[in-house]
C-alpha cells in the first residue's frame, strides 16, 4: 500500500467473494433441479448440464459488460471500503482496476463452468448410453 497502488491481492479477494457468493446461489439451484429430477438419473445430469451452460453464457456476458458497469453499488467495492483496501482512494480512482479485474476473474469463473458443463453433458450422455443397453 506504500507505493499508492491498490493491492491486487485484496482486489482478487473482494471479486472473487462477490462472484462465488452469486455462484453458490445458483448452484443450489441447479442442485436442487437436479434433485427433484433425480427419478431418472440422465435427464438430471442432461438438465443440470444445460443449467450451468446457460450460467456459462451468464458470467460471460457479465465479463463482456463489465468495463462499462456501474460498480458503486458493487458488493466488491463495498467489500473494499469495508475492509479499508482502498486506501483512501475514491471509486473514480479505483474502478479502471476494479472493471479489470471484475472481467478477468469473471472470465475465469465462466471458463471452470464450462468445464464443468462438459463434464456434466457427457456424465449424461454416457448414462443415457448405459441406460439404452439395459
Amino acid at each position: 500500500m506504500s507505493s499508492g497502488r491498490l493491492d491486487d491481492a485484496a482486489l482478487t479477494r473482494a471479486v472473487d467473494l462477490s462472484i462465488r457468493r452469486a455462484l453458490a446461489f445458483a448452484a443450489l439451484a441447479i442442485a436442487t433441479t437436479m434433485l427433484a429430477l433425480s427419478y431418472d438419473v440422465a435427464l438430471a445430469f442432461s438438465v443440470g448440464a444445460q443449467l450451468l451452460a446457460v450460467m456459462t453464457l451468464v458470467m460471460a456476458v457479465l465479463a463482456w459488460h463489465a468495463p462499462r458497469r456501474e460498480l458503486r453499488d458493487s458488493e466488491a467495492w463495498t467489500e473494499l471500503l469495508a475492509s479499508g483496501q482502498t486506501g483512501g482512494r475514491r471509486l473514480a480512482e479505483v474502478r479502471p482496476l476494479l472493471a479489470a479485474k471484475l472481467q478477468e476473474r469473471l472470465n475465469w469463473h465462466a471458463e471452470r463452468l464450462a468445464v464443468a458443463t462438459l463434464a456434466l453433458a457427457c456424465l449424461g450422455l454416457l448414462l443415457r448410453a448405459l441406460k439404452s443397453l439395459m
